[in-house]
């Protein structure tokens, strides 16, 4: 929402002297909406968009001065050409579709290499590993379809929310890479760095989340493909649903103050550049990652049964940046992986990979690193990436040329999950039984899985229904 703040002093000139009016404070706003929305990522706006639809008034309230969450483009000053840093790719399918086109944004195929061929090199040392292979295609190809038999044979349930069985399968449990290792699945694994690497050590996580990550969503879009903003910017998307919700609707570069939740209703206060603005609402959505440390920032109260579950959850580090390297050209693209690392996975804290960005003398790079990583700051991982970049200038894999920043943009916690007894213990059982309690619905890739597409397709099926009912109440 954009209140002017038309209050320049009127200066009334006389030949006697200078009338001065009073400086006026930016008024207060009151908003009576049925559902009040704590986070304008992809799982707040998508649901503020279909529960507008519906018919039911929504007002979404965001820290950052757009919509989006880790929807953030850089565009090149020079050519003007967008680089998506955060969301890159959409599965083609149906809900993703439907949510473009009723936006009337068009969709096009997405390209996330840009055409160049990926090398691997170990970053910490810039130079190649011996003996590093990729499996030929055929094994390859082989792997994929006895890992999407297993998963559609044991668990289909899975695919959309963690509806796991009670109790839970014990190799769901045990860390991902003994799933990959007894089914002999060892040739995926590579593959599976490369697409779903931002999620930290997954690899010594429950398989649970390996499985979520790396999900027979995902498998069906090797075949046919992903699609994203035709334009190229993926930002599209939120300055179109921002329009649509209109100013009234749209809270933006807001802190929240204080939540107010009881039977009766919701009141979220927030501060913004235009004032004060109060939604009082019979419903409260919060979209934003529900750890200890983020719902700090929302000043929210949480009920026993809340806060028990909450603590547990634990985000890794992952974020973004665009640099200038002479040494780079746009068809450049590198990849990390580790010389005496389990099936040569990269160290962590470090970037998942490089590329030149066609047509530009840009280069992104992706970082990231694990639970403990995740306090880093901008300055540390920025000499992290700079570091990196010299090994591979001093090895002779790029060329000569100094690094310089032009972009940076930081999206922990990451991949929100917890431990394996907690998934034993039957965590997301009690987590979804939270839904509605206290007039309050949680949302976002914590319930779902670090997947706007997946996000869309639990929030239409389950969320949006969940919460429509509850009004009708």
């Amino acid at each position: 929402m954009h209140l002017p703040l038309a209050v320049l002093p009127l200066l009334a000139a006389t030949s006697v002297a200078k009338v001065h009016h009073p400086r006026r404070e930016p008024c207060a706003k009151l908003l009576d909406r049925d559902v009040c929305i704590i986070g304008g990522g992809s799982s707040g706006t998508y649901a503020a968009v279909q529960l507008a639809e519906k018919g039911h008034s929504v007002a979404v309230i965001e820290r950052q001065d757009h919509l989006g969450g880790h929807a953030v483009t850089y565009t090149d000053p020079d050519t003007g050409k967008p680089i998506n840093m955060g969301v890159i790719l959409f599965h083609d399918i149906p809900i993703v579709r439907d949510y473009f086109g009723l936006l009337g944004v068009e969709l096009g195929p997405a390209d996330a290499s840009g055409g160049a061929i990926t090398q691997y090199f170990d970053f910490t040392t810039g130079a190649a590993v011996p003996g590093f292979e990729l499996p030929d295609q055929e094994t390859l190809g082989a792997a994929l379809a006895k890992y999407g038999t297993i998963l559609q044979e044991r668990y289909p349930d899975i695919s959309l929310a963690y509806n796991l069985p009670d109790p839970v399968p014990e190799e769901l449990v045990r860390p991902y890479a003994e799933f990959i290792e007894e089914h002999g699945l060892q040739a995926i694994v590579n593959l599976v760095n490369s697409i779903a690497g931002g999620n930290g050590n997954l690899w010594e996580r429950p398989a649970l989340f390996g499985i979520k990550v790396f999900s027979p969503m995902l498998l069906a879009a090797f075949n046919k493909g992903f699609i994203n903003a035709a334009s190229g910017d993926n930002r599209d998307l939120y300055r179109a649903a921002e329009k649509r919700l209109g100013d009234d609707n749209v809270i933006l570069s807001s802190t929240v103050t204080k939540v107010e939740r009881n039977s009766k209703g919701v009141k979220v206060t927030v501060d913004t550049p235009e004032g004060k603005v109060t939604c009082k609402g019979k419903k409260l959505l919060v979209a934003i990652p529900p750890t200890t440390e983020s719902l700090k920032t929302i000043k929210i109260k949480l009920t026993e049964g809340e806060s028990r579950l909450f603590r547990q959850f634990k985000g890794v580090l992952y974020g973004s940046a665009v640099v200038t390297n002479a040494g780079f050209n746009d068809s450049t693209a590198l990849s990390n992986i580790g010389t005496d690392n389990p099936y040569n996975l990269m160290s962590l804290p470090g970037t998942y990979s490089y590329s030149g960005e066609s047509g530009t003398n840009k280069v992104r790079a992706y970082y990231g690193g694990t639970e403990s990583n995740i306090g880093l700051t901008e300055e540390e991982i920025k000499a992290l990436i700079t570091g990196e970049l010299d090994n591979l200038e001093r090895a002779g894999t790029i060329g000569e040329g100094d690094t310089e920043f032009v972009f940076f943009v930081n999206h922990s916690p990451y991949h929100v999950h917890v431990d394996s007894e907690t998934v034993a213990g039957g965590f997301y059982k009690e987590l979804y039984e939270v839904e509605g309690k206290t007039n309050t619905f949680w949302t976002g890739a914590a319930f779902v899985d670090q997947d706007s597409s997946l996000i869309w397709s639990w929030s239409e099926e389950y969320l949006v229904p969940l919460i429509v009912d509850s009004l009708k109440k």
